[in-house]
């Protein structure tokens, strides 16, 4: 018993050493409401988009540094004001 215990230790600390997690599915196929589909590799992160029997690289957008007192466009058309601390006003 004594040696079980110290096997199931040295186990739990030599297996589960490495950093990778992996799910044993590499890729899942996720639909969206905009009518798109989209492959998530699980091992790297990638995600690709299929769209009429072709798949491309789906890339990521340049992060927006917001400018008090900036204007901004909403995806609904609408113009606001950023005023800080992550807080916007319509437009007056």
């Amino acid at each position: 018993m004594r040696y079980f215990l110290i096997a199931l230790i040295a186990l739990t600390i030599f297996g589960c050493s490495d950093t990778k997690i992996s799910t044993g599915i590499q890729y899942q196929l996720i639909s969206s409401s905009d009518g798109y589909v989209y492959r998530l590799d699980g091992n790297t992160g990638e995600v690709m988009i299929i769209n009429q029997g072709t798949m491309s690289k789906v890339s990521q957008s340049e992060q927006t540094n917001l400018v008090i007192n900036g204007l901004y466009k909403t995806e609904e058309g609408k113009i606001i004001r950023y005023i800080g601390k992550g807080k916007f006003v319509p437009r007056p």
